[in-house]
């Protein structure tokens, strides 16, 4: 019995401990204030990330790395380097080019899709008076939550960006998929 109420104690406290933080409703001039200071904040930056994508279908997570790069009105590039290589570029005229594992391919409707989607992000241009996006703000302990539900039908049901209190950067983003999968993209210097 005392291993019963020992077993059950600790899943309690695990299951509180690996809960998502609390969220608190941010107040409108706050939240105005905070997507204006968004939209306008990065113009270029370069950063590693860690892509994790949750298939539901196969119950299996697959892991890539690599590095962003961004110069506004100039380029969007999304380096691949783990597991493979796969270099996406967007130029200031929105031409895409793929290289993969260095030799140039055919750019599908995904990396269209992918490019397109993260160049909204990175702008800042989803977080302002956007026509493709119902913005919620949240507050939790370190970050900003801005909870982007698309206003159109959409592959994603919501995406989350979680922003650093002092920097206003965002440090990780959560795609939720009508489907069940979720890829988490966490950004570093």
């Amino acid at each position: 019995m005392k291993k019963l109420i020992l077993i059950l104690l600790l899943s309690i406290s695990y299951a509180a401990f690996t809960q998502e933080p609390v969220r608190q409703s941010v107040v409108d001039a706050e939240k105005a204030a905070l997507l204006k200071e968004i939209n306008k904040q990065q113009k270029s930056f370069s950063c590693h990330f860690v892509e994790e994508k949750n298939i539901a279908v196969l119950d299996e997570t697959v892991v890539s790395k690599g590095i962003i790069t961004y110069e506004a009105a100039k380029q969007l590039t999304c380096e691949y380097t783990e597991p493979e290589s796969l270099i996406l570029s967007k130029d200031a005229n929105g031409n895409l080019s793929v290289t993969k594992n260095g030799k140039p391919m055919k750019a599908n409707m995904m990396h269209k899709q992918m490019m397109d989607m993260m160049e909204t992000f990175v702008s800042g241009k989803a977080v302002g008076q956007s026509n493709e996006y119902e913005a919620e703000v949240w507050s939790c302990d370190k970050d900003y939550i801005v909870s982007l539900t698309p206003k159109a039908a959409s592959r994603f049901s919501v995406i989350e960006l979680y922003l650093n209190k002092e920097s206003k950067r965002i440090e990780k983003t959560v795609l939720k998929e009508t489907r069940g999968d979720c890829t988490t993209i966490t950004m570093s210097e």
